[in-house]
């Protein structure tokens, strides 16, 4: 499940295909099943402009739709399952005047990738077939950006040979260049 950049829709994504599009306020937009051909649908952003829907598979595929439903675009990121996409744009704050909305601009953005391998993924556009690689050696990572989308949190954990764990937050700048690491105590 994802909200859209300026918070008026959310899409939902399930394992076997079926996506549904709605308003904040409860209204279909549009639902449809994706055929993934034998992968899952894994994760799922809007573009900064909510005018598509990216959707991630276990088989590492990238898929476009458009605010109709239709797919429109498609490709083969990685052989590694897609965990979570995230653009580094701002999100929708409660009570902010309609006026400072800022247009979105798609180019301006970076998309993050997270795959089940602990990889993270900057792609300049959804197309990026020469997306920046960072290998966090995290397992089960969550990520998140700031809110002026300069900087990507990754939080995962490590286990060590004697079965205990290390949990650890990375963060990366835009280029995904590490910045620094902070180890969260076990508790």
């Amino acid at each position: 499940m994802a909200w859209s950049h300026d918070g008026r829709m959310t899409v939902i994504c399930y394992e076997d295909g079926f996506v549904l599009v709605g308003s904040v306020t409860g209204q279909r937009y549009w639902s449809t099943v994706v055929n993934t051909a034998q992968a899952k649908i894994s994760a799922v952003t809007w573009m900064p402009d909510a005018s598509h829907v990216i959707l991630g598979t276990t088989a590492g595929n990238l898929i476009l739709m458009d605010h109709h439903g239709n797919t429109t675009d498609g490709f083969s990121l990685s052989t590694q399952s897609i965990t979570q996409l995230l653009y580094s744009c701002n999100r929708f704050y409660p009570g902010a005047p309609d006026n400072s909305a800022s247009k979105f601009v798609n180019d301006d953005y970076v998309l993050a990738c997270s795959l089940e391998n602990g990889q993270v993924l900057f792609l300049n556009n959804y197309q990026d077939q020469s997306p920046i690689s960072v290998d966090t050696e995290l397992q089960n990572i969550k990520m998140d950006w700031s809110s002026p989308g300069e900087i990507l949190a990754v939080g995962g954990h490590t286990i060590l040979h004697d079965s205990s764990y290390i949990n650890q937050i990375l963060f990366y700048t835009r280029r995904g260049e590490f910045l620094y690491r902070i180890q969260i105590p076990q508790t």
